[in-house]
């Protein structure tokens, strides 16, 4: 979770995003970029919610768990996007989570304020959006 929470800081900071939005936002990236090194603790989670059980490989079991998640924003209407961030800024932003994350969270991948920088270029609005589109976007 460290980053998730790192990146989540450098936006509420910048932008004033609400930290829970800006974590809900984040969580299925930062756990897809973890990789395998989380799955069996998403495998245990996944168990714990009723979404697998004891016989389900860890790789299943963290894809199952990260769908849960995505379906979960999706209910609630929580986009995968901010419309606040300006790309200029990332680079910035990148290197307050990573200062944040390291070494003051625990991480199952470290990652340094370039690899951090791919969350905040994921959650940039498409410049191909229609304008009144945009605005829509969280």
């Amino acid at each position: 979770m460290g980053y998730v929470h790192a990146v989540a800081h450098s936006l509420g900071g910048e932008y004033n995003v609400p930290h829970g939005l800006a974590n809900a936002i984040l969580l299925p990236f930062v756990l897809e970029a973890y990789g395998k090194t989380i799955h069996k603790k998403l495998l245990r989670l996944a168990i714990e919610a009723g979404l697998a059980d004891r016989n389900t490989s860890p790789e299943e079991g963290a894809q199952i768990f990260i769908q849960a998640v995505k379906e979960m924003k999706q209910r609630f209407h929580i986009g995968d996007t901010v419309k606040e961030i300006r790309e200029e800024d990332i680079p910035k932003l990148a290197h307050y989570a990573d200062k944040a994350a390291n070494p003051l969270y625990p991480v199952p991948v470290l990652m340094d304020a370039s690899e951090l920088e791919q969350f905040y270029r994921r959650l940039l609005v498409p410049a191909s959006l229609p304008a009144e589109q945009k605005g829509k976007q969280l």
